[in-house]
């Protein structure tokens, strides 16, 4: 037997002789020294494996977040800067719509100093084939609030101008019989002055019956214009000058108070002050066209409150004109407060407006603007 460590030779096989070892022992220690070489060898070899495999993940995920992201980056600013044109070209786009709207022409034609001056351009001069008046744009869709008797001709007046034209008819026919007459006796006498006086009447009379007949005439053209006119020959004056037909209208059966409408949206319009108590004494405006003086501002002050029947007027002494029915009553802050409708015959300062909250009580579809 060689010993594996000092390689005595013997005959024992459990015990050197020379360095002492137990053989069986010995084996056991170099058994247990193969095995942890060969688990540090697998552990390192597993080390080795895990590096590679975390070398290869880092690699894949460097891959990932690096090279893609950078072409989905590329993808994401051209998106951002596809959807930035878009916003501005929408915003171009917009700003160039309302361009052309009516409140920016207005606005850049006549650039509004104060609130009265703001008011001014919505305040509209309305053209009929009967008369002038005013009113107001009171929302956005450029509604138009004016009186009914601005829109509307009174029937009983048709009745009165009809019969005033055929007494001026028989008086022209009248006339007509006169001036004949006066030519038969003109021929028939042979005096001189006579003949002379004659000429002078008659030459009187022919020009009473030419103007008589240009006023029958001018009459029943305005009844005919009254009678058989549509909405379409109402005009919507703007500031500007620029004209517009009246293409809807609904009247109140209630309130001297029509709605109109021009077929245009983004017209510049008055707010609302729905205050039913203004305070007596309340400074106030009037915008109209009082006489065809077109856009007349008049001030005054909420001088009471007076009842006719069920309906409320707010008395002024803010000048309220012929040509200023329909118009704005409105205050400081340029907020309408009531409709110029009438004045008290044969006084001065005495003016009446209906309170502007009527209006939503006569015409329902129409919408309050903030």
């Amino acid at each position: 037997m060689e010993c594996p460590k000092c390689h005595h030779v013997q005959e024992s096989a459990h015990e050197c002789e020379s360095c002492g070892i137990i053989f069986e022992r010995y084996q056991e220690s170099l058994r247990a020294a193969d095995e942890r070489v060969r688990e540090k060898r697998q552990s390192a070899k597993s080390s080795n494996i895990k590096f590679i495999a975390i070398a290869l993940v880092i690699v894949i995920l460097a891959l990932a977040v690096f090279w893609p992201v950078g072409k989905d980056e590329e993808a994401v600013v051209d998106m951002r800067t596809a959807v930035t044109e878009g916003v501005e070209t929408k915003k171009i786009s917009e700003k160039k719509a309302s361009k052309n709207t009516i409140s920016y022409r207005l606005r850049n034609k006549f650039p509004p100093r104060n609130n009265i001056e703001k008011a001014d351009l919505a305040t509209v001069f309305i053209k009929t084939a009967w008369g002038l008046g005013s009113g107001f744009f009171i929302d956005d869709r450029c509604h138009v609030i004016t009186n009914r008797h601005v829109i509307e001709f009174d029937k009983n007046k048709i009745a009165v101008a009809e019969k005033t034209a055929e007494r001026l008819k028989a008086m022209i026919e009248d006339d007509k019989k006169m001036l004949h007459e006066l030519n038969m006796s003109f021929y028939k006498t042979q005096n001189v002055n006579k003949k002379n006086r004659i000429t002078e009447r008659r030459d009187i009379l022919e020009k009473i019956i030419d103007k008589k007949t240009g006023q029958y005439d001018e009459l029943v053209s305005s009844i005919d214009q009254v009678g058989y006119g549509s909405i379409t020959d109402i005009s919507i004056i703007l500031k500007d000058g620029s004209e517009y037909s009246v293409v809807s209208y609904d009247v109140s059966d209630e309130n001297d108070l029509a709605l109109l409408g021009i077929g245009h949206k983004n017209c510049p319009y008055l707010k609302v002050n729905m205050e039913e108590n203004i305070p007596l004494g309340e400074k106030v405006y009037t915008i109209g066209n009082p006489s065809g003086l077109q856009h007349t501002v008049t001030s005054g002050v909420v001088s009471g409150y007076r009842a006719s029947g069920n309906k409320k007027y707010i008395q002024t002494d803010a000048p309220i004109n012929p040509g200023n029915s329909g118009g704005p009553l409105i205050n400081a802050e340029g907020e309408v407060i009531g409709i110029n409708t009438l004045i008290l015959k044969k006084t001065e300062g005495i003016g009446f407006s209906i309170p502007v909250n009527e209006v939503y009580s006569e015409f329902k579809n129409l919408r309050m603007m903030p």
